[in-house]
């Protein structure tokens, strides 16, 4: 593990951070958008695209580049992958730019499923030129079957949850959690995907622990969390509907066992992208689902709504609508804040201890 603190980041998000591919393809660049959004520790001085126009300049401070050869050598200290190739498989265009990393003596993070440290090539790279290597996906530690512990913990279990994939389930979990912080309530998002473990700096990355031993991967992180921590909030996976990743958030669900719910709602999103033959349900249906499947009965904190693809006024009108439909809080924490789900949040943890 790298500790990101005070250092400069370089992200690698080829064919993902462009305005060209954003229209494409909106939620490949998630990990660059969730590092830039949340990184309160270290300074983000370029993003590698080769897909970048001449004028295309996206954040003021950060530096955009075609190849990790046109960032200077001296004030980047860590290379972070921050795009997961399809099949998990390594692309040449991140072999090469990784090499040029090590051989200016960068550190590595990687968010692919490939393993950097496996690589014979890459790892004497890194040992010759004294550096690190961090495959984030890669799980540290041995996994126990879960036992439901999680219904002894004690304290507010919140899960952001949804019904498909890349949605918006860790900026929701982010936006709680910086909310509740910022009001004196103490608690923390607990990272189980790569993406939040290199914010956090710490966490497991659910989706690459053997599938009998996820749930106890969940359990372990929520009971072994910080003693001083008022609540957690266990970062959502996959989604119920997704057929490839569903098995994530069940373990996520019946391991960590949470207290509380926040849906998250794509309203553009009618098929999962795990498949165009599978239609998602409505949010009020998909509220429904969760409550069946969860193994104790939970409260609704509210719905976090992902407005992307709405006009102002139509995304207005819709959160308006599912509030009545669901008589729960509704809010897009991003487009249009309002603060009712972090107020929400903390009415639920207040009654939580009243009881």
């Amino acid at each position: 593990m790298i500790n990101f603190n005070n250092k400069s980041i370089a992200i690698y998000a080829d064919e993902a951070f462009s305005i060209e591919y954003r229209k494409k393809f909106p939620v490949r660049a998630k990990c660059a958008d969730g590092l830039i959004r949340y990184s309160n520790n270290f300074k983000i001085k370029a993003i590698v695209d080769t897909t970048f126009s001449s004028n295309e300049k996206l954040f003021k401070d950060i530096k955009c580049v075609k190849s990790i050869e046109e960032i200077e050598n001296d004030y980047i200290d860590i290379f972070v992958i921050g795009v997961s190739p399809a099949g998990g498989r390594i692309s040449e265009n991140i072999r090469k730019d990784v090499i040029t990393a090590l051989e200016r003596g960068m550190d590595i993070v990687s968010g692919m499923h490939y393993e950097l440290n496996k690589d014979i090539e890459i790892s004497a790279l890194a040992k010759k030129n004294n550096c690190e290597i961090w495959d984030v996906r890669n799980p540290i530690g041995d996994f126990d079957v879960a036992s439901a512990r999680c219904l002894n913990f004690g304290k507010p279990i919140l899960l952001t949850c949804a019904s498909d994939a890349a949605i918006g389930k860790m900026t929701t979990g982010f936006e709680i959690e910086r909310y509740l912080n910022e009001k004196g309530i103490k608690g923390e998002l607990i990272a189980t995907g790569q993406n939040a473990i290199m914010i956090k700096g710490k966490g497991i990355s659910i989706d690459r622990v053997i599938g009998d031993f996820m749930p106890g991967a969940v359990e372990k992180l929520v009971i072994e969390s910080d003693e001083s921590n008022k609540f957690v909030i266990l970062e959502g996976q996959g989604g119920i509907c997704h057929p490839g990743f569903s098995s994530v958030t069940l373990a996520l669900l019946h391991g960590g066992l949470p207290t509380h719910l926040i849906l998250i709602d794509k309203p553009i999103r009618k098929h999962s992208i795990g498949s165009k033959d599978i239609s998602l349900p409505s949010a009020k249906e998909t509220m429904e689902i969760y409550e069946k499947l969860a193994l104790r009965k939970i409260k609704w904190i509210g719905i976090s709504v992902n407005s992307q693809g709405l006009d102002d006024k139509t995304a207005k009108e819709y959160i308006l609508r599912l509030k009545e439909i669901t008589k729960v809080p509704v809010e897009d924490m991003i487009r249009f804040q309002t603060g009712e789900l972090g107020e929400s949040a903390m009415k639920h943890i207040n009654e939580f201890y009243e009881k």
